[in-house]
């Protein structure tokens, strides 16, 4: 038999079920947040959060530049872009940074421009690997992952986007991006480029 709750308790009780359920809740997100954030680089990404489709439009992101200033996708707006995401302590990841540099070096005259995003990773030690590699291209940094990882979904970490000059993503490469891959990405998004 189910017990009634006075009226008088009754604010009591719904506060105490909304307690519980904030609660809940709020657990719920730190245990996501903290698996995500301790999944390292290599899991990186919150599913269903967002998700980059082909043919769709790249979403905008804001982030801290290894120059002091700020790096934004839209300041390049117009350009067919490159945003490769990348950790220091994923070997795969500076691969990619020392194929993306030759590939910058040779498009970048035709408006090319590839955009380096540390992710979960300290801006002291990409300017490490920057220099290491001998990166040209602009970098910045996803410190805690919520500014370029969660709106692009990102799971997994090298991934590599190529938006076209209208701002469409045309590919998208999760893994190490290498030989006819990358040329092949690239031309969809400078035709000429050879694949």
């Amino acid at each position: 038999m189910a017990t009634e709750v006075s009226s008088h308790d009754a604010p009591a009780g719904r506060s105490r079920l909304v307690l519980a359920a904030v609660g809940v809740a709020a657990a719920l997100a730190i245990a996501a947040l903290a698996g995500w954030l301790h999944g390292g680089p290599r899991t990186a990404g919150a599913t269903g959060v967002g998700r980059l489709s082909v043919g769709q439009p790249a979403p905008a992101f804001v982030v801290p530049g290894l120059d002091g200033g700020m790096l934004a996708l839209a300041q390049y707006a117009g350009r067919p872009r490159v945003v490769t995401s990348f950790a220091t302590s994923c070997g795969e990841c500076l691969g990619d940074l020392a194929v993306l540099e030759p590939a910058y070096r040779q498009y970048r005259a035709r408006g090319l421009v590839v955009l380096g995003i540390g992710v979960e990773d300290a801006a002291s030690n990409l300017r490490q690997a920057a220099r290491q590699f001998g990166v040209s291209f602009p970098v910045g940094y996803d410190e805690d992952g919520t500014r370029v990882a969660l709106p692009y979904g990102l799971s997994s970490i090298p991934t590599t986007v190529f938006i076209d000059a209208g701002g469409t993503v045309r590919d998208v490469v999760r893994g190490p991006v290498r030989g006819a891959a990358l040329g092949r990405a690239l031309a969809l998004i400078l035709p000429s480029a050879a694949p």
